[in-house]
């Protein structure tokens, strides 16, 4: 090709003033414009399409009126800017077809009117009965409500009560009756429907044949069970179980 020659490049921006696309539309992200020290650098906005600088092979913009070549005899095709013949379509936001569940609150399913406090963990209705009775009162006393003395048959349940001491629901020197006793045989402790205790959490020492009924104390943060005798006067506490 002659140094002269300053042949047609593909490129225009006729769209967009100097946003410099191919005839595809595609966007050029490579150029080579022509730079002067003394004169009019490029593209200098005297035209919208791009032709090829045949001494330095830098580029030029040309008026659009000589966008179609003088020097070749072939016809130069007319860019047209492409555009999608398709409605564009509306992003609708993303909703969910469910219903949000309603969190339902937790019923109190305790005789709140006699005193009686919910745990959901382990879920059981409680009272602490403060008029001090011996055994067979504080009994017959949970059961005038629908319950017995709290029957402690599990890790979770002896660290609840626990925490009634450490919550000041109780005095760490009260000593309450629960239920239990060896009444029937020696050492064999059973709760007051006759079922065999298979959980214990005795203090050392303990059961010492002081008695046949169950109470419990508070020792270093950890509730210990001691026997006792059935006619002393404590603290109660009462269980009504729940579904």
């Amino acid at each position: 090709m002659p140094s002269h020659a300053e042949p047609w490049i593909d490129g225009g921006d006729e769209d967009d003033e100097d946003v410099w696309r191919f005839a595809d539309g595609t966007l050029m992200t490579f150029k080579s414009w022509h730079r002067s020290s003394y004169g009019r650098s490029q593209p200098d906005h005297d035209g919208n399409c791009v032709r090829l600088n045949g001494i330095n092979s830098d580029w030029s913009n040309t008026t659009s009126k000589v966008c179609t070549p003088t020097r070749s005899n072939t016809t130069s095709k007319v860019r047209t800017p492409t555009r999608s013949n398709t409605t564009p379509k509306v992003r609708t936001p993303t909703r969910s077809n469910t219903t949000p569940k309603v969190r339902t609150p937790t019923r109190n399913p305790c005789p709140t009117e006699k005193g009686y406090k919910f745990s959901s963990d382990p879920r059981l209705c409680y009272r602490l009965g403060l008029d001090r009775k011996n055994h067979d009162d504080a009994m017959a006393a949970c059961q005038n409500d629908g319950g017995f003395l709290i029957r402690i048959d599990s890790q979770k349940k002896n660290d609840y009560v626990a925490q009634l001491y450490q919550e000041n629901v109780m005095s760490t020197s009260s000593q309450p009756w629960i239920d239990g006793d060896d009444s029937d045989r020696e050492n064999e402790w059973r709760f007051t429907d006759g079922t065999l205790m298979t959980y214990t959490q005795w203090k050392s020492g303990q059961p010492n044949h002081d008695g046949n009924c169950l109470r419990i104390r508070l020792n270093n943060q950890k509730v210990e069970w001691w026997d006792g005798n059935c006619d002393q006067r404590l603290e109660y506490i009462c269980e009504i179980p729940t579904a």
